[in-house]
């Protein structure tokens, strides 16, 4: 009798632990409309939400690559402010920034003494008002831009904010520009260039 009120006790107690299960983890027909509401209204909040926006002051990026695999170039792009814009996009973000008074270092070419030691740089350098710079993409498209090639010595790019001492040998004004620094090598376009040589000694 004390045998079987204990097996009946136990069954009992591993019932009332079974329907606890149930009641609590088994997911009832009002939770599942439950989460699919609230899964459909995330998809809906992602896809209509609002981009984000940043402000920056005084930004610097520095691009280095190898050209051909043996000398390491260059690349620096500067603003004095930015407009950073983060928009969601499907299951993607877009980064997209806004430059202000910008302008862009790039290194075209070292050239290496006989020595071995002294160096001379072939350097690219354009400014705008504005630009944009797509972090997906890795482009930079600017406008109305005064582009400049100089020949400077040593392989370091000038200081921020510095300019060369000698003047360009060829300036100009472009309606756009592009400079795109995705794969290995960088590439770099100017369209509607009008160009001035300057005569060097």
């Amino acid at each position: 009798m004390n045998l079987f009120s204990g097996i009946g006790i136990k069954y009992l107690f591993l019932s009332l632990i079974l329907l606890a299960c149930y009641l609590v983890a088994w997911p009832k027909e009002s939770d599942c409309a439950a989460y699919r509401t609230f899964a459909e209204h995330s998809r809906d909040l992602t896809r209509a939400s609002s981009p984000i926006h940043q402000k920056r002051s005084t930004v610097c990026k520095e691009i280095w690559f190898s050209d051909e695999g043996q000398i390491r170039l260059h690349y620096r792009i500067e603003s004095a402010g930015s407009s950073l814009t983060l928009q969601p996009r499907e299951k993607r973000i877009d980064v997209i920034e806004h430059l202000d008074d910008m302008c862009c270092w790039m290194q075209d070419k070292l050239f290496i003494a006989p020595s071995g030691q002294d160096f001379t740089q072939q350097t690219r350098y354009f400014a705008a008002k504005e630009g944009t710079y797509h972090f997906l993409t890795q482009n930079l498209m600017a406008q109305q831009a005064t582009l400049s090639l100089y020949r400077i010595p040593g392989d370091a790019l000038p200081e921020q904010g510095l300019m060369p001492t000698s003047p360009p040998f060829l300036s100009g004004q472009a309606e756009t520009v592009a400079l795109s620094v995705a794969g290995h090598t960088p590439s770099f376009q100017a369209h509607e260039f009008k160009a001035i040589f300057t005569k060097t000694n």
